[in-house]
């Protein structure tokens, strides 16, 4: 092997490294955005859940 070929090579596997470093980092980003938006979806049913709760309590004390 030459000398070139064998910086062409390095170069080849550090392109590699690194686009294979970018793929994982948008995936761990992705998977936390996903985390947080099913936080935030839980969060929203929780509120309605509540809500509706509050609902029927007002009319269980009008009652008396």
């Amino acid at each position: 092997m030459r000398k070139t070929d064998k910086i062409i090579i390095s170069a080849l596997a550090l392109i590699c490294i690194n686009l294979s470093l970018l793929f994982y980092q948008n995936w761990v980003v992705n998977s936390k955005f996903d985390v947080v938006f099913y936080s935030i979806n839980d969060l929203e049913h929780k509120i309605e859940k509540a809500e509706t709760s509050t609902k029927k309590l007002k009319r269980e004390f009008r009652k008396y």
